[in-house]
């Protein structure tokens, strides 16, 4: 993989909420970089850790904080409207 791919592709911000993670990721356009956000739940499948795009009703709670802690981030850390996607 040429490394300014792999540099592009990397997350700028995860933040961890109980079992639930959220991950900021950079998208390099015309107009600027534009941010995205996945949510994903972990969980221990024997001995290893995996993760899901679902999320038990219980997790819910942890998906509020996470989402909002990655939105104050980008607030933080972007221009204004740039984070928007």
């Amino acid at each position: 993989m040429p490394k300014e791919y792999a540099e592009k592709t990397r997350p700028v911000h995860e933040v961890k909420v109980g079992f639930v993670k959220a991950v900021v990721w950079p998208n390099a356009t015309k107009n600027g970089t534009r941010y995205s956000v996945t949510l994903t739940r972990l969980y221990k499948d024997g001995e290893n850790w995996k993760s899901t795009a679902s999320f038990n009703p219980r997790d819910l709670a942890d998906v509020v904080r996470a989402s909002v802690a990655a939105e104050l981030w980008l607030r933080e850390h972007t221009k204004a409207g740039e984070a928007a996607a």
